[in-house]
């Protein structure tokens, strides 16, 4: 504000009337901007949302298409986003940095503080109430506009049956660059939703007109495959609708779906059960559900052939590791190269898992197809906590894998020092012949 001042006089009034704080110098800045932009103040409020909530930095770009769309619209105008970006953040160009890349122009609030502000409660009751950001509410309205977005009917002619191909990622790879929002709303909608905590009435109100083409994938197949496609470009989730909503928590979505399942122990084409999408997003709730359902706790899913009890396990999981045990999970299924959940658990690292299994009857050394055991497991990945709890438990550190390696072995040669240290005084304690050689 200063440096567009052009002459002394002014530039003297202005120092002279500077606010005292963090708090009143945003106040009056965001006043000035409501004087200023009294046309523009629904968009600086999304604007400002979107600044606060979202999960990574955004684009200018980005920006400029989320303040472009209505509720009202089934396709992306691009007639209505501004051809500079720049300009639909100029009205808060205090409150944010920009920085310039070859790609664009990112955008994200310029301290800490500025968030704290706009959160705070105390801006509900002022003169400022129109740019108070509230988390649900912001989280709602962003994982409304992202499903909207993914809706829009310039993908619905996309078709994207079949495995991946080379010219079908490259298609993607340009729509990316063409729609901004595109791989922001398939990534993180899920996310916006989780956190919105809304009502199941607002749910259905609000968000269910958006979801039609995942909630009802077979009557949109075309959108349903292109978010598919989208999203295998960048990570591995379960694809098929009622397992990704399993997987991510999304309650509301699971409670309209699961009525439809018929056989709730289906292996769906991504290869999932809905138990087993539960076990791999750690949805005790929800698998609390499933289970007087009739859901199955041993059907193996996958390639690898892997019981939820499994999955659970290698995630580290421990609570689920327990709710699937008391429902009758066998602690000593095996995968297609016969490990076992403790295994599995030992390859996690994680100290609750094991110790559940453990007491649930577990074989310390139950060994795989190669004669890997649990301890070389959990060496090699240098989970050293994991070794002491295995050791404790009698855990066999003399056992060689088929290639001739030893847990001691392993740890040497992968530069775990304090683990072969562990291992070398477990074994002087227990046996001293041999040592030389189970160290190779």
């Amino acid at each position: 504000m200063l440096s567009a001042l052009k002459n002394d006089k002014a530039i003297r009034l202005a120092l002279e009337k500077l606010p005292s704080g963090l708090t009143a110098t945003y106040q009056q800045i965001l006043a000035s901007t409501l004087e200023h932009y009294p046309a523009q103040i629904q968009d600086i409020r999304v604007i400002l949302q979107w600044l606060v909530c979202s999960v990574e930095v955004l684009s200018a770009a980005q920006l400029a298409e989320a303040v472009a769309i209505f509720p009202e619209d089934d396709i992306l105008d691009f007639d209505a986003v501004s051809t500079d970006p720049e300009d639909v953040v100029e009205p808060i160009s205090q409150l944010v940095l920009l920085e310039r890349h070859e790609n664009g122009t990112t955008v994200q609030l310029n301290h800490f503080s500025v968030e704290e502000f706009l959160l705070d409660e105390s801006m509900v009751t002022g003169p400022l109430k129109q740019l108070h950001v509230s988390l649900e509410e912001a989280h709602s309205t962003m994982a409304e506009l992202c499903l909207q977005y993914l809706s829009f009917s310039n993908f619905s002619t996309m078709n994207y049956a079949g495995a991946p191909s080379h010219p079908q990622h490259r298609v993607i790879q340009e729509e990316k660059a063409r729609y901004s929002l595109l791989r922001y709303s398939t990534l993180y909608w899920q996310l916006h939703l989780r956190c919105s905590s809304l009502s199941r009435d607002s749910f259905i109100q609000r968000i269910v007109p958006r979801l039609g083409w995942s909630l009802n994938a077979e009557d949109q197949p075309n959108l349903f495959r292109h978010w598919r496609a989208v999203v295998n470009q960048t990570k591995r989730c379960s694809h098929s609708p009622i397992c990704f909503a399993i997987e991510m928590g999304l309650h509301h979505v699971v409670d309209l779906m699961l009525p439809k399942v018929l056989n709730v122990n289906h292996v769906f084409t991504d290869g999932n059960t809905c138990l087993a999408a539960a076990a791999t997003g750690n949805q005790v709730v929800i698998a609390k559900l499933l289970l007087p359902l009739g859901a199955d706790v041993n059907v193996p899913v996958g390639k690898k052939m892997l019981t939820p009890l499994h999955i659970a396990a290698e995630r580290g999981y421990a609570d689920m590791v327990t709710l699937l045990l008391s429902a009758g999970a066998s602690p000593h299924a095996q995968s297609d190269s016969i490990s076992t959940p403790f295994y599995r658990a030992a390859r996690s690292g994680d100290i609750e898992a094991m110790k559940v299994l453990m007491e649930n009857g577990s074989d310390t050394n139950a060994s795989t197809w190669d004669n890997w055991t649990p301890l070389m497991e959990a060496v090699g990945h240098g989970h050293e906590k994991a070794v002491d709890l295995l050791l404790s438990f009698n855990a066999n550190p003399r056992v060689r894998t088929v290639s001739n390696f030893t847990a001691i072995g392993l740890a040497g040669r992968l530069g775990f020092e304090s683990i072969r240290d562990k291992i070398t005084k477990y074994l002087k304690h227990t046996d001293e012949s041999g040592l030389e050689s189970l160290a190779t």
